[in-house]
């Protein structure tokens, strides 16, 4: 907004865009995400155990010491 008080005209027509768009990704993340949030199943994927021997050599290391 403080670019609508500029003397070059396409600084004037930035700023009004750039306040257009933090306006509309205000209104849509205040909105619609919350929206999509509840109706979108979460998908929540199981990962196998990794079997790293480096790992469970150091935290068994660790534990003893």
């Amino acid at each position: 907004m403080a670019r609508l008080f500029s003397d070059a005209p396409p600084f004037r027509d930035l700023g009004n865009i750039v306040a257009l768009g933090v306006m509309l990704a205000l209104f849509l993340s205040v909105t619609l995400l919350p929206a999509l949030m509840v109706l979108l199943p979460v998908r929540v994927k199981v990962k196998d155990e990794l079997d790293n021997s480096v790992m469970k050599g150091l935290a068994t290391f660790v534990i003893k010491e």
